[in-house]
């Protein structure tokens, strides 16, 4: 039974071993006193009611999915996660021993899916919600020796590429607010427990082949313009964006566009990153040692602003992307 905030901190100390290459104080102390050369951090927070609804979220999945995208986010940066904070605003009634077992095992499934060793809890807060679940994850990671991979740096000519199928979070997301995520499993799971590209994050930044990059968390038609710093642009081929069998019959099911959804769905927690021509296949290389597949879905060109393109054609983007405000 869960009576105090530190019977919550001792499951959490017990479920994960003390690394003292790491974090050499543990858990316990009023600040967690790291090991040097952690120089990446970022951070991500799950409300009930905005991010998830409990109908359809386990606490395990709320975890696994918090971790992913904080793990998205080093990735990003092309660095190495390491330690991370830990915040819980809990509702009375509503969390128990079960429910808090249930968060760790996201945790722990999340890091044993990505293979993530150096991933340890080293503290965090706890505090009592008048509303819904809080959770708040703070990550931190080790730079490339190259240096971090930055949004800034593409230029005209580059490619624009992706290493996955895009769209399969929102769709996930539409099959369990309808309560039909049975219908698609694989969807589904996407959206609760999405893997990210952790190794291949690490082997670009290692590699220093792209010029910028970033992880599609607000879905490529958000996203993109962020990569496009002094007056540059793009132009995305919407007939090039990877997709698969599931997405296609998910859309069709649902009678939404599969092409509309990959650009604006968000969540999909992949790399868009841009590569100068002369690097494209040492990237594509690089890509299939871990495992990805690399896609060139468009490219940087000299003037502003994005276009789409489908069949040849202009394509009007729905612009239904999710915004907090």
């Amino acid at each position: 039974m869960l009576q105090t905030e530190s019977d919550i901190i001792g499951h959490l100390r017990a479920a994960f071993p003390q690394r003292d290459d790491i974090a050499p104080l543990g858990i316990g102390d009023d600040t967690a006193r790291l090991a040097p050369g952690w120089d990446l951090v970022t951070m991500d927070t799950m409300t009930e009611g905005v991010h998830f609804e409990r109908r359809y979220a386990s606490y395990g999945d709320i975890a696994f999915r918090a971790l992913s995208a904080n793990l998205s986010d080093i990735a990003a940066m092309g660095g190495e996660p390491g330690p991370f904070l830990i915040s819980l605003a809990i509702p009375k009634p509503g969390f128990d021993e079960p429910a808090l077992q249930s968060l760790i095992r996201g945790f722990v499934d999340c890091l044993d899916a990505h293979q993530v060793k150096q991933c340890v809890p080293i503290g965090g807060d706890v505090v009592r919600s008048a509303g819904g679940f809080t959770l708040s994850i703070t990550l931190l990671g080790h730079s490339p020796a190259p240096g971090p991979v930055l949004r800034t740096g593409a230029q005209a000519g580059d490619v624009i590429v992706v290493f996955r199928a895009l769209g399969a979070s929102a769709l996930g997301l539409e099959l369990l607010q309808r309560g039909e995520q049975d219908r698609f499993p694989a969807l589904a799971r996407a959206h609760l427990r999405p893997l990210v590209d952790v190794q291949l994050g690490a082997a670009i930044g290692q590699a220093s082949v792209v010029s910028s990059m970033l992880d599609l968390s607000d879905g490529l038609w958000t996203d993109l313009p962020r990569l496009l710093q002094g007056g540059i642009g793009a132009r995305i081929d919407a007939d090039c964006l990877p997709q698969h069998e599931d997405i296609l019959e998910c859309a069709e099911y649902l009678g939404v566009s599969a092409i509309q959804m990959a650009l604006t769905g968000g969540e999909d927690f992949t790399l868009l990153a841009t590569v100068p021509h002369a690097k494209l296949e040492t990237l594509r290389d690089l890509a299939s040692l871990v495992g990805c597949k690399m896609t060139a879905i468009g490219e940087i060109v000299a003037e502003s602003g994005v276009t789409f393109e489908h069949s040849g054609r202009p394509l009007q983007v729905d612009d239904s992307a999710f915004r907090h405000f």
